[in-house]
């Protein structure tokens, strides 16, 4: 399943996952299914027991969490085999979720029973002040242009998206939802949001233009949609009939979802996707009792 953290999701959902106008809901149910070839390289982190990837930038620079034996979190850039471990000032916990082409990162710190919001940019932390989020505050997405976006909870611990952008910070609620997430965006301003409804079932949408599209794998029981390129593609995860988990794309310009699993793996989730269609994300062999990141190169064939 998704990674769990210590955020303000509900239990065993990461948010690494209304708008205030007239929205609606379509359902993809056209859509073909096909496996794809990737190229896949383990990553651990230096430290840690397991490794997520969480993100890839255009320029390859990858950002993740590892966990130590206790099950604390910490956060990592990986750039040309290089790692840089970040830590925000005072936080007992710092959680990275998305990266952009100029290497900011989001995510969330955890300082007690607080959380915020963050983004690191040029060696500095700034803490986003996420309007009514007293009950704390997740980024999870950074577009190219700076948006942001992500979910907090209000003194009620209802919890909302929100996206903000140039000092402006907007709240939206995925129809029905008990929950909402704002996970990731693209420069067009295509959207990857999760929602759980009041009997904790999930859901995963494509927001555009005020629409909402409902994201289900084919013969999967569960999806989940991370993150999504500046050409529409998604990186997925996704639940079959077994209850194992896969990874996948969905290319939101055919319709077409692929199958991508690392080789030999017991489980395996795409969370990030870059222009250049290289993916990261996690797996684990039937051997193992923890998770390693990975990453891969490929492509997905285009209409001619």
């Amino acid at each position: 399943m998704a990674n769990v953290s210590t955020a303000i999701l509900p239990s065993g959902m990461v948010a690494r996952w209304r708008l205030i106008c007239a929205a609606s809901v379509l359902a993809i149910t056209t859509s073909t299914l096909h496996a794809q070839s990737y190229s896949f390289a383990p990553v651990i982190a230096s430290k840690g027991v397991s490794t997520d990837l969480e993100g890839i930038s255009a320029t390859g620079e990858v950002v993740g969490n590892y966990s130590d034996s206790s099950g604390n979190l910490y956060c990592f850039t990986l750039t040309k085999g290089k790692y840089a471990f970040l830590k925000a000032p005072g936080a007992t916990q710092t959680n990275c979720w998305g990266i952009n082409k100029a290497g900011d990162v989001v995510g969330n710190t955890v300082a007690g029973t607080a959380q915020y919001a963050f983004i690191h940019a040029k060696g500095k932390f700034t803490i986003l002040q996420v309007p009514n989020s007293s009950g704390g505050a997740i980024a999870y997405g950074i577009s190219d242009t700076g948006v942001v976006v992500g979910t907090y909870a209000d003194s009620n611990n209802n919890q909302h998206g929100f996206i903000y952008s140039a000092g402006t910070y907007r709240s939206f609620d995925a129809p029905g939802a008990a929950a909402t997430f704002g996970i990731s965006i693209n420069t067009s301003g295509l959207m990857t949001v999760g929602a759980y409804d009041a009997e904790s079932n999930y859901s995963t949408y494509l927001f555009n233009n005020g629409a909402y599209t409902l994201l289900n794998f084919p013969q999967g029981q569960a999806t989940f949609a991370h993150s999504i390129n500046n050409a529409g593609l998604i990186a997925l995860g996704w639940v079959d009939r077994n209850g194992q988990e896969h990874g996948g794309l969905f290319n939101t310009a055919d319709g077409i979802y692929y199958v991508l699993d690392y080789p030999g793996s017991s489980y395996t989730e795409i969370r990030g996707i870059n222009v250049h269609e290289a993916i990261v994300g996690d797996f684990a062999l039937p051997s193992y009792d923890f998770s390693q990141g990975f990453t891969a190169t490929g492509s997905v064939p285009k209409k001619p």
